[in-house]
Formats: structure tokens, C-alpha cells, sequence
């Protein structure tokens, strides 16, 4: 176990002054649990009561699960977060459904950030299987750069082009699609969401 952690069984019954082979000082524990006559539940069914710091951990490892969920972890100087999310559209490309853990720079830096609007989709009922997607996208940064515009269509990847902007220029995307099967589709393009139909 590492140094800094421990367990030990103490009785209350049992406790009337510090043991005798205790130093004259000692660290006391940030966070210390019941490991004594403690009701936990039977794999098959009902109820017990046990002793020991296996009836302890739990008790532990559910405050400090606790604790972080109240407030994330964060460096000394307060630049990086890192945080848990099940949030799928975080980051583009997040389709694995599952809880993903995020570090989070809170200082701006000199970089291309990039934002998209006004997401359009028409015509929303197609009877050729013709449909034009545009959106706006904004480079919201400090530098030039290129964004990666992926387009989608019913969680595929449809078409795909780099569109570079100077920071704080905006320009519209621009996608044509064509759908032979009729039906329903949903069109994805960054965060944003979009829907057409194609009937015969």
C-alpha cells in the first residue's frame, strides 16, 4: 500500500485513549470510515454485518467520488480542468457512447477556434434525392487556420473538405447531396443537426 494510506480496526467499545504504542505525534487522517459491525448487502440475497476495512473502502471510495463530482480536478495554477462528460457533442467525431474524460485549457491561446451556425437544409422533401446543406462558420480565433468540415449523413461520412479561415473571418459551407433510396435522413455537420426526406 502506499505510505501515505493505511487501515486499521478500532472498537469503540474498546476506546478509551490513544494506544500505548502510539508516537507522541502522528498525521491524522484526511478521511477515515466505519470498519466496525457494518450492514452490507449478500450477493444472494439479505443482509450482514462484518468487520474490517473491506466494510471501510467502500464508505471511502464513495466520499471521494463524491468529492470529485462536486468539483473537478484542477492544477495548482487553476490553467488545466479535467472533467468527465457523457456529452456526445463535446468534440466532433465523439461517437463511441460512452463517458469520455476532457482536459480543458482555460488560458486563450494563440490558436483557430472555430463556430458554426445557421444550419440549413433544403429542400426538407426532395422527391429527385437532391438536397443542398449550407452553415456558416465563423474562425473565432486568434490565428488562421483551417476547419475541417465533415458532413454526414445519417451518422456516415458523406463528404469532407478543409475550408481556411483568417481569425474573425466567416464564410458559408456549402454541400450538395444525393440520395437515391427513399426515406428519412439526418444530416450532421459539426454540432449541428439537420433532417430531409427523399420520396418517389
Amino acid at each position: 500500500m502506499p505510505e501515505f494510506s493505511c487501515g486499521g480496526e478500532i472498537h469503540r467499545t474498546d476506546w478509551f485513549a490513544a494506544p500505548a504504542e502510539w508516537p507522541e505525534s502522528y498525521v491524522v487522517p484526511d478521511l477515515s470510515a466505519p470498519g466496525v459491525d457494518v450492514v452490507s448487502a449478500l450477493a444472494g440475497g439479505g443482509y450482514l454485518s462484518a468487520n474490517g476495512t473491506s466494510m471501510a473502502a467502500p464508505h471511502v471510495s464513495g466520499t471521494v467520488a463524491l468529492m470529485l463530482e462536486a468539483r473537478p480536478s484542477i492544477s495548482e495554477d487553476g490553467r488545466y480542468v479535467v472533467f468527465e462528460s457523457t456529452s456526445a457533442n463535446l468534440v466532433e467525431g465523439d461517437t463511441n457512447r460512452r463517458s469520455d474524460v476532457f482536459l480543458h485549457d482555460r488560458r486563450p491561446g494563440p490558436e483557430a477556434l472555430f463556430a458554426l451556425s445557421d444550419l440549413d437544409v433544403s429542400p426538407s422533401v426532395s422527391r429527385s434525392g437532391r438536397v443542398r446543406v449550407e452553415a456558416w462558420v465563423k474562425n473565432v480565433g486568434e490565428q488562421a487556420g483551417s476547419y475541417d468540415a465533415v458532413l454526414r449523413v445519417n451518422g456516415e461520412v458523406e463528404q469532407q473538405r478543409g475550408v481556411p479561415l483568417r481569425s474573425g473571418q466567416s464564410t458559408r459551407i456549402t454541400f450538395d447531396v444525393r440520395q437515391r433510396e427513399a426515406g428519412d435522413y439526418t444530416v450532421g455537420l459539426g454540432t449541428l443537426t439537420g433532417r430531409f426526406t427523399v420520396r418517389r
